[in-house]
């Protein structure tokens, strides 16, 4: 990292504690370092506590494995929780700003570029400063047609209202990995 200059490193949390369990990001000088983006798996709170002590100023993206073609992520201080934007009329006017997928873009602006543009939601209205190439939705509103028109916004969720994912398998595994998931995840029902 030293000799490259590398500002982005893009990981898994499990790639993010073997540099902490090994003490890497102290034997190395990581100070070009700005952005950490992450995804593939989830980053517990205690890991990603330790990341954010180890590499102070250096910003954490979750992506989920999206890649940014316009614009850019969402800040920090944009972040709500998204049980008290539920809650409150007035926080609901605050999540002022979205990320959207390419495919949106070019479904509600065609041949135009989507940043900065604004969506309206019914008396709300939030501007556009991210475009991903591409974030499938887990639900499906209106079948495989629309799966990749999709927005993402600064809302911090909790178990409670984060429940739909993603499950990837390959076209002759997915009935078997479905089966094997439903049955774990109804030992996990409450």
């Amino acid at each position: 990292m030293q000799r490259h200059q590398i500002r982005v490193l893009p990981a898994s949390p499990t790639f993010l504690n073997l540099i902490l369990v090994g003490g890497h990001h102290e034997r190395h000088d990581m100070g070009s370092l700005r952005l950490i983006t992450y995804g593939t798996e989830p980053m517990s709170d205690e890991l990603l506590a330790r990341v954010n002590r180890a590499f102070p100023g250096v910003r954490l993206l979750q992506t989920f494995g999206t890649r940014l073609v316009a614009g850019r992520y969402f800040n920090a201080d944009e972040y709500l929780d998204f049980e008290a934007v539920q809650r409150d009329q007035k926080l609901q006017a605050k999540v002022g700003v979205i990320v959207i997928t390419q495919a949106l873009g070019e479904r509600l602006w065609p041949g135009q570029s989507a940043l900065g543009k604004t969506i309206y939601l019914g008396e709300t209205s939030v501007r556009v400063i991210g475009v991903v190439a591409g974030l499938i939705r887990p639900a499906l509103f209106n079948g495989d047609a629309s799966a990749q028109w999709s927005m993402a916004f600064p809302l911090r969720m909790n178990v409670s209202n984060a429940n739909r994912y993603v499950l990837r398998a390959a076209p002759n595994d997915r009935d078997p990995a479905s089966r094997s998931h439903h049955e774990r995840r109804q030992r996990f029902e409450w």
